[in-house]
């Protein structure tokens, strides 16, 4: 785990970086919207630890990228923070969901939720104390 300082700077640097990330988002939401039916897309994001889809028992898919910093590291709020300023910018169309207050973690939890048609984009920032771990959460769910 390393501070994730190049992709804070790419995210919050106008430009380029910020051009690609709004269409990473942009092309992640679409792939949602077609069900990912070419599978796994590649990793679109920079410096992401990692990028999984899977499908539950119900068939909802779900397209989850982690970020993992060391615990409490000012890096993992600012991706959190750079994600929810994205979203609203970048895809169009999406609305802000209410926040989920039914979550119950012994540390400390961040959710902010939004959705475009029937694709729901999360974005959590956790605390994990017995890990030593803060850890960012970009998720797409889609039925």
């Amino acid at each position: 785990m390393k501070l994730r300082a190049g992709l804070i700077c790419l995210l919050l640097i106008p430009g380029p970086a910020f051009a690609d990330n709004c269409a990473a988002l942009k092309t992640l939401v679409g792939l949602a919207q077609s069900d990912f039916a070419d599978g796994k897309p590649d990793d679109l994001l920079r410096e992401v630890e990692s990028c999984d889809l899977s499908r539950d028992e119900t068939g909802m898919q779900t397209y989850l990228c982690t970020w993992k910093f060391h615990y409490r590291a000012p890096g993992a709020a600012a991706v959190f923070d750079v994600l929810n300023r994205l979203i609203p910018v970048c895809v169009r169309g999406v609305k802000s969901l209410p926040e989920d207050t039914d979550v119950n973690h012994p540390d400390s939890y961040e959710l902010r939720r939004y959705q475009r048609g029937k694709v729901v984009i999360s974005t959590s920032l956790k605390d994990k104390a017995e890990l030593e771990q803060t850890l960012t959460f970009l998720r797409l769910d889609v039925k």
